[in-house]
């Protein structure tokens, strides 16, 4: 098996295209990037009008390329991980490495790298981003992946959000009375009490960090409404985790950003399904946060 496939997972302005570029030069490749199709399918960078078309096109020329034997760098955000999965699938009988890169930058710096650039998306674009992020798992596919993560001066500490003068209210009454680091703490102090294993207590204790950036007084409808919703926030969450310097802290860094990542997963139709992706193990402890999750809480 010569054939080598190369997807990228990263917000815009985590470096995904400096990467590529470098790693052609050096390593000889074909580099399939979704921004320059666009320009070459549309005639702009920036229309994002006709994804189906961009990406049906990106997906057929990897795969032809995959079958000559050739290596591919697949260079778009790639942040959905049933679309990692489904392209994957088409590549089932096709004879090649399968490789997953993740460009694990802080929001952040994500955020002032793009101000610099000639063609920048913007804050809210990237935002959209963070909350879209699924990390790759094995189960998708992949034969290996792999974590490009940021200088440590570049990492977001996440214990500065649990100062004693702060406290986001989670303004959604009766589910949540207490603040949102309150429910956190809250969490993981009793799981941590109930001898749950490190992996539980660590998840629980940033499992909902991603409210911070995603609180809305809209449903789910686009309707206004009187609680706030916080949609996506396990996203936001897990890619927090990720680029933390709390990462470097934990044996079992990667199983935490999963307990994360999916904690939501048990609250929602289809979740007997999804379990039978994962071992017995990881499914008694996702039960565990979910569990203390639903105990962490003062309601009314």
């Amino acid at each position: 098996m010569s054939a080598k496939l190369i997807f990228l997972v990263g917000l815009s302005g985590s470096g995904k295209s400096t990467w590529a570029e470098d790693y052609v030069k050096v390593h000889g490749a074909e580099w399939l990037s979704s921004d320059k199709l666009r320009l070459e399918l549309l005639g702009s960078e920036n229309d994002q009008r006709h994804n189906a078309k961009v990406f049906n096109e990106l997906h057929s020329r990897a795969t032809s390329f995959l079958k000559e034997g050739k290596t591919v760098v697949y260079d778009a955000t790639g942040l959905s991980g049933s679309r990692r999965r489904g392209f994957l699938n088409q590549l089932s009988r096709v004879d090649c490495e399968k490789i997953c890169v993740v460009f694990a930058v802080p929001f952040s710096t994500c955020i002032e790298r793009d101000s610099q650039r000639e063609r920048s998306v913007g804050r809210e674009v990237i935002l959209k981003q963070m909350k879209q992020f699924q990390s790759p798992h094995e189960s998708e596919g992949w034969d290996k992946i792999l974590l490009l993560r940021a200088d440590d001066s570049e990492k977001v500490r996440l214990m500065d959000f649990f100062s004693e003068d702060i406290g986001t209210p989670h303004e959604c009454a009766p589910y949540h009375m207490e603040t949102i680091q309150g429910h956190m703490k809250m969490s993981s102090d009793m799981a941590h009490e109930n001898g749950e294993p490190e992996e539980v207590v660590a998840a629980l204790l940033f499992h909902d960090l991603g409210k911070l950036y995603t609180k809305s007084f809209f449903n789910s409808k686009g309707e206004p409404s009187e609680v706030a919703h916080y949609y996506s926030h396990e996203n936001v969450s897990s890619y927090l985790f990720l680029t933390s310097k709390e990462w470097d802290s934990y044996k079992n860094s990667r199983y935490i950003l999963y307990l994360i990542q999916y904690h939501m997963r048990p609250y929602f139709q289809g979740y007997d399904r999804f379990s039978k992706g994962f071992s017995i193990n990881f499914i008694r402890d996702l039960e565990a946060v979910y569990r203390f999750d639903r105990l962490g809480r003062k309601t009314i």
